[in-house]
């Protein structure tokens, strides 16, 4: 049996302060549980997010999380993280 690994995205905080950088991250968090496909729903409500001043990982430990990231489902053909890196340029820029 093949099991696909979990997925992550780390962004490094390179000039927010500590109350923006939260808000941007909780906000991308928001928005990779929006985008993640939905049939139980135990891959959307498995994300976590660790935060600090000057990173946040965004990690979903899910075995086929990295099936639907690859778009396997036409819930989210573009899968999570490219749309959520998208997301994230146009809420910084």
């Amino acid at each position: 049996v093949c099991v696909m690994p979990a997925i992550q995205l780390v962004i490094d905080n390179t000039r927010f302060d500590e109350q923006e950088w939260q808000s941007i991250c909780d906000q991308v968090f928001t928005f990779l549980q929006d985008v993640t496909p939905v049939d139980t729903g135990v891959c959307r409500d498995a994300w976590e997010m660790n935060w600090s001043p000057v990173d946040c990982q965004f990690y979903n430990p899910t075995e086929y999380a990295s099936y639907l990231d690859e778009g396997w489902s036409s819930q989210a053909p573009d899968g999570m993280i490219r749309p959520a890196i998208q997301f994230l340029r146009d809420l910084v820029s």
